[in-house]
């Protein structure tokens, strides 16, 4: 049984394969994801306030870049480069560079990606 956060990518056979999410993204709920199939890039936001005796505080999972190459997900992944409390809803692309992250009950952040 597999419980960690996945996503599916589709194969060159027109099927589905469940790719779990790197370690970054397990830490707390995923809020939003945005995939640029230009680049072969996903940007994830997230992050959450609530408490739970067995887990404690979510913030954890502020955002990060994960590339895909050949079909798979790489091992590496970079940071957004947001504050650890920030509790992000949403991520827009501006431009080829540059996102939106839009948060709850703080200020919203410009994300500027190199290449």
């Amino acid at each position: 049984e597999e419980n960690r956060s996945m996503m599916y990518m589709s194969t060159d056979s027109l099927a589905l394969r469940a790719v779990p999410l790197p370690d970054v993204a397990q830490r707390s709920p995923i809020q939003d994801m945005l995939v640029d199939s230009a680049k072969g890039e996903i940007l994830f936001v997230g992050n959450e306030t609530s408490f739970l005796t067995e887990f404690g505080m979510h913030m954890a999972n502020v955002g990060a870049s994960l590339m895909i190459e050949d079909g798979h997900l790489e091992k590496t992944q970079s940071s957004l480069g947001l504050p650890k409390d920030a509790v992000s809803r949403q991520i827009v692309k501006l431009d080829n560079n540059r996102y939106l992250v839009i948060c709850n009950d703080g200020p919203h952040y410009l994300v500027t990606k190199k290449n």
